[in-house]
């Protein structure tokens, strides 16, 4: 598992709405939503991402970034900002 302050720390440079991080077995796939005035160049985002995975020793890591209108919600109303992988 990796702990989300990584993720965190590379998301939090940019200009986020809001994102969802789901881990997965080479690294993460994650949603972002985008403010319409802020673009965000997500294939370097990832890039950052997998270096820092990398960094903690994951071979090859692989990171996707969709772009998205919305992160879905809980059933209690709340965002579930990680995932982890199972």
């Amino acid at each position: 598992m990796i702990h989300p302050h990584v993720l965190r720390t590379c998301l939090s440079q940019q200009h986020l709405v809001e994102y969802q991080v789901r881990q997965t077995a080479r690294g993460a796939d994650i949603s972002a939503v985008t403010s319409a005035s802020d673009a965000v160049d997500t294939n370097a985002l990832a890039a950052r991402i997998e270096d820092a995975l990398r960094n903690l020793g994951l071979p090859a890591p692989t990171v996707t970034i969709a772009t998205v209108d919305s992160v879905d919600r809980q059933a209690s109303g709340k965002r579930k900002r990680f995932v982890p992988y199972n």
